[in-house]
């Protein structure tokens, strides 16, 4: 599938998902309704055992093709324009995407128009929990928890993955919360702002600085070498 083909899919999931907001309370509706199962039957996460869950930050990544990762962008798009009644069924499957992330191998790629599919499937999903959050504060528990788990998973792939992976996978990622992060409107209760203080609180130490970015610069030189 080559990019404008994968651009197109992009262009009418988030059509799809704008068209949805116009609609938004009516729940009944069969054209509303096909397409939620539509976007929805293509979401794709993984199937995780209690046993996973405690051994997830060494687990091996799944490679997801990139149109299946945009499949997840295009839910999570849709997730915040869902009628109420869609909420419980559709935060946690936001919850699970993120949960996912630092466990996808997806393709190693540089050439980018916009951003990275990583940097857009985390705006696009963290994006779609702070605004559910906001909205439903039932939910709100579940959202930060979420993404607070995210970042404690991401920094510490930023430290430990190897460089290019760090390149194309988890700064990637990494800069698509911080896009939503600092873009969406959301008033964050003290603790929940300190607890993801104290996650990203560690990416500025001397020694992760330095760490990291010797060997970047070993990254660098050996492309350059290899041209």
């Amino acid at each position: 599938m080559d990019c404008l083909e994968l651009n197109i899919r992009q262009l009418i999931l988030s059509d799809l998902a704008s068209n949805i907001e116009a609609f938004k309370d009516e729940t009944e509706n069969a054209e509303v309704l096909t397409t939620i199962d539509l976007v929805t039957s293509k979401v794709e996460t993984r199937a995780v055992s209690d046993q996973t869950v405690s051994e997830e930050l060494e687990e091996e990544r799944v490679f997801m093709p990139n149109s299946r990762v945009q499949c997840n962008i295009g839910f999570a798009e849709l997730a915040v324009n869902l009628p109420d009644a869609h909420v419980s069924d559709s935060l946690p499957v936001l919850v699970d995407i993120l949960r996912d992330v630092p466990y996808i191998e997806f393709d190693q790629c540089l050439a980018w128009e916009e951003w990275a599919l990583p940097d857009q499937l985390v705006f696009a999903t963290v994006s779609a929990l702070l605004r559910m959050a906001s909205c439903h504060p039932g939910y709100r528990s579940d959202a930060i928890n979420a993404i607070l788990k995210f970042t404690s998973h991401i920094v510490h792939k930023l430290q430990s993955a190897e460089p290019i992976d760090v390149l194309t996978q988890y700064a990637p990622s990494f800069h698509g919360f911080y896009r939503a992060i600092i873009s969406i409107p959301f008033d964050w209760y003290t603790q929940e702002w300190a607890a993801l203080s104290t996650h990203l609180n560690v990416l500025f130490s001397s020694d992760v600085i330095a760490f990291t970015s010797s060997r970047l610069l070993f990254l660098v030189i050996s492309l350059a070498v290899d041209l």
